[in-house]
């Protein structure tokens, strides 16, 4: 609690001392912080995760944004206050010659690919993506969220939505992940149809090797939220040519159908995890896959309340239980702002009585 209540400070603290800045607007576009309380070596345990993000807009048709942030896996009590990590930065150009173009410099965390949030910055849609994503679902591996994202150095050109459907982009960038002197490319198209969205990008990284380095895949969403929808993710993170030969391994593979009957939803989501993600390697991920089914009571958009139970069958070759059979009720609340999530995570399968359950209690605010 005491962590969570500096969080909030430190929050406050930046919040006030930016509100002089002349014609900027303060948005706080995440918060959120989970505890996961689990055994280990006979003890309970809890640990924080937490994430704050504050930014900073200024202009329209030249625009300005300044992203910083804290993100700590571990936060413990009577620990250091995390420190304040800047992001990103970017200035933006719109209407470049009088034109639909836009461009932009920028530094830090930028775009993510294949997550649809860029969906909802341009053609402001609803969000629409899959929750089987972050530290709710990957505590202990990497985060997955989307295929890719550009960390690093550099500009993009890109447009307003064309005939409001169609957006194109280019980035070029030192990539900050690869280090000093490594660059990379990325192309990218966003369609926005009425009972669809789909998404493209293809891109390389060099002089990494010999030959380069490439990534690309797609999302595609389509259907009818109040009926049935289908939402998917593929693409190769990383693939050298040269060292790699094209299996499956290399790639991210998240199949997502949803059906609604009335209140009720059912969720079906197979994901397959990539060797590599965010051009690092994870060799204990090769050959690993999960099968998510989720039964959802309610509907957060209408109601405060709403929950249901999580199946979660895993796979994983490397591991001394290649075989993992979780079971997870749930409970959400939507109260002014603020969300909360609630799930116990009970592995049913090989059952220790030692660590069978994990508790998850999740907060995140919106502003």
């Amino acid at each position: 609690m005491k962590a969570f209540l500096r969080f909030v400070l430190l929050g406050f603290i930046l919040l006030v001392s930016t509100f002089s800045l002349y014609a900027a607007d303060i948005v706080v576009p995440r918060m959120e912080f989970i505890t996961r309380g689990y055994s280990d070596g006979g003890s309970f345990l809890l640990g924080t995760y937490g994430n704050v993000d504050l930014e900073v807009l200024g202009g329209y048709k030249f625009g300005g944004r300044l992203l910083f942030g804290i993100e700590e896996e571990e936060i413990e009590v009577g620990a250091e206050l995390p420190a304040v990590r800047f992001r990103s930065a970017s200035i933006t150009t719109r209407q470049l010659f009088d034109t639909p173009l836009m461009s932009s410099y920028y530094v830090g965390d930028y775009h993510s690919f294949a997550d649809g949030r860029l969906f909802e910055e341009r053609f402001g849609t609803e969000h629409f993506g899959t929750r089987y994503r972050g530290f709710y679902y990957f505590p202990e591996s990497p985060h997955y969220d989307g295929i890719y994202s550009i960390d690093g150095t550099g500009v993009s050109l890109s447009s307003e939505p064309l005939g409001g459907v169609f957006v194109p982009a280019l980035y070029l960038y030192q990539d900050r992940r690869l280090g000093q002197g490594m660059y990379g490319s990325d192309m990218r198209l966003l369609f926005n149809l009425p009972r669809a969205k789909i998404e493209g990008f293809f891109g390389s990284s060099f002089p990494v090797s010999s030959a380069g380095i490439y990534r690309g895949g797609m999302m595609l969403y389509f259907g009818d939220p109040e009926t049935g929808e289908f939402y998917s993710q593929i693409g190769i993170t990383r693939w050298d040519p040269v060292k790699d030969s094209l299996g499956l391994e290399l790639f991210y593979f998240l199949s997502e159908p949803r059906v609604h009957i009335g209140l009720v939803s059912l969720v079906l989501t197979v994901f397959i995890h990539p060797e590599y993600y965010q051009t690092v390697q994870y060799e204990d991920q090769i050959g690993a896959f999960d099968v998510n089914f989720n039964i959802l009571i309610g509907d957060e958009q209408i109601s405060p309340i709403s929950g249901g139970v999580e199946t979660t069958t895993m796979y994983q070759p490397d591991s001394t239980d290649q075989f993992r059979l979780d079971v997870a009720p749930y409970l959400r609340l939507v109260t002014s702002g603020v969300l909360w999530d609630v799930k116990v995570r009970t592995k049913v399968y090989p059952f220790v009585f030692e660590d069978a359950a994990e508790l998850y209690v999740g907060v995140s605010a919106e502003f």
